[in-house]
Order: structure tokens, then C-alpha cells, then sequence
């Protein structure tokens, strides 16, 4: 993550599942490949379409128009289907798209920490170079703001889904919060509109307050209306986090599960913080997994979360410590099938003897 090359130039981990596959961008395009003659009806080596297209049925919503399938991600973008997949270890990252019909797809490997965004500008370069529905993007031609306008639409705005959206002026830049990556900068384009460079949404100033649009370049983009927050409003623990503001955020959230443990389950601050791990700020992702650990402390699976994320930041002393609480509660944990808890306790144990013996 500082920019130096990784010690060995690659690991290799004891997952065979997460970490274990080697393979190429060639190879994964024929996987979508594959999947794009099932989904078509026609031979293949490996799928029947029954196979394709049960593999994306979502499971469950991620986000609106997302959600998760069977080893991808499913979107619906401008009315067409794609099914997604993202990887990263350490010093690489991987993204792999296509379309459920029209036979669209690409694969974008980076052998960077810092890849990530990278990767997606080429995707959407490719996307808009061959027109993909609802991926595709007319250039954006910069506009102007009068300073009127940018010192209104400044300001917290509540979505109706109960997301904010966080404004700022600083000097001449205007930048929106993204919960994940931090402040990212907004430029002026026509009709006094503010655009991201780093994903397909744009944000607009009405005589109501400001609409979020996302896909604004496919045939229905959606248009939500945001209403300005009061000021004396204090943020919420997600904005503190996403402003690296750590020790607030976790105060913030711990009195937020005092309050209603319901929206804090395991699986979800894992999510999170992993997505903050993707995003190069681990100190983030390392409060959300840690703070897992103690609103669920017996839970076997928040002590391997955190012995991972631990291992892949460098804190070897930590992930010694994590595993070794997992162990504690291992055998005690319901939710853990005890094909699972040979796998895990194995896993661990592996991983406290190699740090062990590394550090005589």
C-alpha cells in the first residue's frame, strides 16, 4: 500500500478458495465466454443454461440494482443483465465483467494495491468505446458553477433511503464524501450540474435541495431527491469513518448498537470493513472488523475475519492474538458447521505456527 514493491513480488496463501487461484485475464475472458454460451443456449464444456443462469438468480441486494449470485455479482444496468467479479490480494487487483446477452465483456488485471480505480476508468472506457447498454458514457464537457450555487449545494443532504450525501466546499473544489473512499472531487458540467470522474453519478441543484443521479448517461437514469440536513444535525458514524475520523466513528457506533444491535450483524461490518481494506485505508477496515469482534465476541467467524485482515495489513502480533481467540470460541459456535471448524481451527493453527516460527 506505499507504493513499494511487495517482498517476494507475491504471496502465497493457505486459502484454496479465496486466495488460491492462479490465472490469467485470457483464461478468466473465457470464463465469461462460458457463461455467455450458456446463458445463449449453446454447447459448452463445462455449463448447461440451467447451471448460468441459476448461478446468477440474486441471493440477496447489495445495492439498488445489484446483488449476489453464485460466485458473481449481478447487476442491471440501463435494462441490460451483467455479472461481475473482483479480486484482490496483496500488490494485485482483479475485475472481470460481462454481459448476460450481447456477448460484452472484459477482464482488467493491475499489479498494484493502488490498481483498483485504474482498473475501473479502463472498464468504462471500454464500456463507453463499444457502447455497452448502461455502462456506456458520453464525454463530459467541463462547465462552470457560480460561487451562489456552489456554496448552496454544500451541505448534508438525506437520501430516501436514509443515506447522506456530504458536500464541500474547499477553496475552489467542490467534493462529495463516498463512505468508502473518502472525499472525491466534483467538477462543474452543463446545466448546473457536478460530476464524479470515478463512477457514473452526478449530483444536481434544485430550487428543493439537490437530486442524485446515478446512470445518467443510460435511457432511465435514476433520479433520487435529497433533502438538506440540519445543521446542528452531529454526522453519523459511517460519515466519521469515511473522514478517517476513527476514534469518533467507533464511539459513534457503539452507541448507535447500544441503542439497535439489529443493523450491526457480523456479516455486514466484515463487508464493510473489507471494502475499506480494498480501498487502501486499513485503519478504517480494521476499526469496522475489530468493532465486529466486539459486538459479536463470540462469534468464531469475526475473530477469523479480523485474524485475516490482521495478517494481510502486516500486524502480526494481532493475528497471533485474533486467531487465538477464535480458538477459544471455535468449538462453542452453533453457526459453525464442524466441517467448517476442522477447516478454520487447521487454518489457524497453520497460520500461528508460521508466524511463530517467522519470528524466532
Amino acid at each position: 500500500m506505499s507504493g513499494r514493491e511487495v517482498e517476494g513480488k507475491w504471496h502465497v496463501y493457505p486459502e484454496m478458495a479465496a486466495a488460491g487461484l492462479w490465472t490469467t485475464p485470457r483464461d478468466l475472458a473465457r470464463v465469461v465466454l462460458e457463461m455467455q454460451a450458456a446463458l445463449a443456449g449453446r454447447d459448452t464444456r463445462v455449463l448447461t443454461i440451467d447451471a448460468a443462469r441459476h448461478m446468477l438468480r440474486p441471493r440477496f441486494e447489495t445495492a439498488p440494482g445489484e446483488g449476489m449470485g453464485l460466485g458473481f455479482g449481478v447487476q442491471q444496468r440501463g435494462g441490460s443483465g451483467y455479472f461481475v467479479h473482483s479480486g484482490s490480494n496483496q500488490g494485485f487487483r482483479a475485475t472481470l465483467i460481462g454481459s448476460m446477452e450481447g456477448g460484452r465483456g472484459a477482464v482488467v488485471m493491475v499489479n498494484s494495491d493502488q490498481g483498483a480505480r485504474l482498473g475501473m476508468q479502463l472498464l468504462m472506457t471500454i464500456a463507453t468505446e463499444y457502447e455497452w447498454p448502461g455502462y456506456a458514457q458520453t464525454s463530459l464537457r467541463r462547465g462552470t458553477i457560480d460561487d451562489a450555487d456552489a456554496t448552496r449545494i454544500a451541505g448534508r443532504h438525506r437520501l430516501p433511503s436514509g443515506e447522506i450525501v456530504n458536500i464541500r466546499r474547499d477553496g475552489d473544489t467542490i467534493e462529495v464524501l463516498d463512505l468508502t473512499s473518502g472525499w472525491q472531487r466534483l467538477y462543474p458540467v452543463a446545466g448546473g450540474t457536478l460530476a464524479r470522474t470515478d463512477r457514473a453519478t452526478q449530483y444536481r441543484l434544485t430550487t428543493e435541495g439537490l437530486t442524485v443521479i446515478d446512470n445518467p448517461s443510460s435511457p432511465k437514469p435514476a433520479e433520487l431527491a435529497a433533502t438538506r440536513i440540519a445543521s446542528e444535525e452531529p454526522p453519523s458514524a459511517v460519515e466519521l469513518l469515511a473522514e478517517g475520523r476513527i476514534e469518533d466513528a467507533k464511539r459513534a457506533f457503539r452507541e448507535q448498537f447500544a441503542a439497535d444491535p439489529k443493523p450491526f450483524a457480523q456479516a455486514m461490518l466484515t463487508r464493510r470493513g473489507y471494502n475499506y481494506l480494498a480501498n487502501r485505508r486499513p485503519a478504517e477496515g480494521l476499526a469496522l472488523l475489530e468493532l465486529s469482534t466486539e459486538f459479536h465476541p463470540t462469534s468464531a467467524t469475526a475473530w477469523d475475519d479480523l485474524a485475516e485482515a490482521r495478517f494481510l495489513t502486516g500486524d502480526t502480533k494481532g493475528m497471533i492474538a485474533a486467531y487465538e481467540t477464535l480458538l477459544q470460541y471455535l468449538d462453542a459456535d452453533a453457526s459453525v458447521t464442524p466441517e467448517q471448524k476442522d477447516k478454520v481451527r487447521r487454518n489457524a493453527e497453520k497460520r500461528i505456527r508460521m508466524m511463530a516460527d517467522e519470528r524466532r
